[in-house]
C-alpha cells in the first residue's frame, strides 16, 4: 500500500512538473509572438501595393504579393553602403572594447594598487551620466581634430566603454586567483596570461559583449548624425532617415520595405546570440 502511494505521489509530481513546464513554454511563446506582431505587420505591409493598404488595411496577409518596393530600395537607396558602414563602425568599436576592457578588468581583479575601488567607482558613476551631456564636448574635439566624415571621428569616442569593463571584470572575478599564481610560478607574465589563459576562458563573455555592442552600434543615430555629412560615410540609421524624406516619406510601402531590410541583421544577431547576451549580463552576479 505504501509503495503504491509512493508511486502515485511520484506520478503526480511528474505530471505537475510537465504541466508547469508546458504552461511556461506556452506563456513564453505567447509573449514572443506578441512582441513579433509589429515586425510581422511591417513585413506584411511591405509586400502589398499601396492600393491594397487602403482597401484591405486590416488583413494580416497580402491579397496580392509584390516585391516592387524592395527592388526600388536597392535601386534608389544606398542601403548596402549604409549597412557596411555600420558593420565597419561596429568592428572598430568592438575591437577597442575587447582590448581596453580586458586590460582594465585584469588590473581591477588581479592587480593591487591604491585607489582601485575609487577608480572603478568613478567608471560606474560615469555610466550614469547621459551621453547627451558630453556629446557637445566630444563633437568640438572631433571638429578641431578635423575628423568630421572620417572613421576616426565616427569610432574613436566609443572605443572605451565602462559597460564592457564592468562585464569583463565580473567575469574575471569568477576565475580563481590560484590560476594566476600558478602561471607566475611557471614564468608566465601578465600579457601572456591575458592572451593565453584569460582570453580563451572569456569567449562566452566576449560573445555576449559582441552582441551587446552590435545592437548598440547598429542602432546608434545621434553621434553618426553629427559627425557624418557625406552620404558615403553615413551609417544605416542616419542614411535611412535621410533617404526617407520628402515624397518618399509618404510612400508607406517603400518606407516599410527599407525598414525591413535594415532590421534583419539585428533580428538575426539577437535570435542567434540572445543566450550569450543574457549569460554575459549576469556573469559574476553571485561572486564579486
Amino acid at each position: 500500500m505504501a509503495a503504491n502511494e509512493l508511486i502515485l505521489s511520484k506520478n503526480r509530481a511528474r505530471t505537475n512538473k510537465i504541466i508547469r513546464e508546458t504552461l511556461g513554454y506556452v506563456i513564453k511563446i505567447a509573449i514572443g509572438l506578441l512582441f513579433m506582431i509589429p515586425i510581422f505587420v511591417m513585413m506584411s505591409w511591405s509586400l502589398r501595393p499601396d492600393a491594397e493598404l487602403v482597401k484591405y488595411g486590416a488583413s494580416l496577409l497580402p491579397h496580392k504579393w509584390t516585391f516592387e518596393y524592395y527592388a526600388w530600395c536597392f535601386q534608389n537607396l544606398n542601403l548596402f553602403r549604409y549597412i557596411i558602414n555600420s558593420f565597419i563602425q561596429y568592428a572598430f568599436v568592438f575591437a577597442g572594447h575587447v582590448v581596453f576592457s580586458i586590460m582594465a578588468a585584469y588590473a581591477f581583479v588581479f592587480c593591487d594598487f591604491k585607489g582601485k575601488g575609487l577608480v572603478f567607482g568613478m567608471i560606474l558613476a560615469a555610466q550614469a551620466i547621459p551621453g547627451e551631456v558630453t556629446i557637445i564636448a566630444n563633437y568640438m574635439t572631433v571638429q578641431r581634430l578635423k575628423w568630421i566624415d572620417t572613421w576616426f571621428g565616427l569610432c574613436l569616442p566609443s572605443v572605451v566603454s565602462g559597460m564592457s569593463i564592468f562585464m569583463m571584470r565580473q567575469h574575471f572575478l569568477t576565475i580563481p586567483k590560484e590560476m594566476k599564481e600558478a602561471s607566475e610560478i611557471d614564468g608566465c607574465g601578465d600579457i601572456r596570461f591575458m592572451i593565453r589563459i584569460l582570453a580563451p576562458l572569456s569567449v562566452p563573455s566576449l560573445a555576449s559583449l559582441a552582441i551587446y555592442d552590435f545592437i548598440h552600434v547598429y542602432n546608434s543615430w545621434l553621434w553618426p548624425l553629427l559627425v557624418t555629412n557625406k552620404d558615403r560615410m553615413r551609417t544605416v540609421q542616419v542614411g535611412l532617415a535621410m533617404a526617407m524624406t520628402g515624397e518618399v516619406y509618404d510612400e508607406y510601402g517603400r518606407v516599410l520595405a527599407a525598414s525591413t531590410v535594415v532590421i534583419i541583421p539585428t533580428l538575426l544577431i539577437f535570435i542567434v546570440g540572445q543566450e550569450y547576451l543574457i549569460r554575459g549580463l549576469v556573469s559574476g552576479s553571485v561572486k564579486g
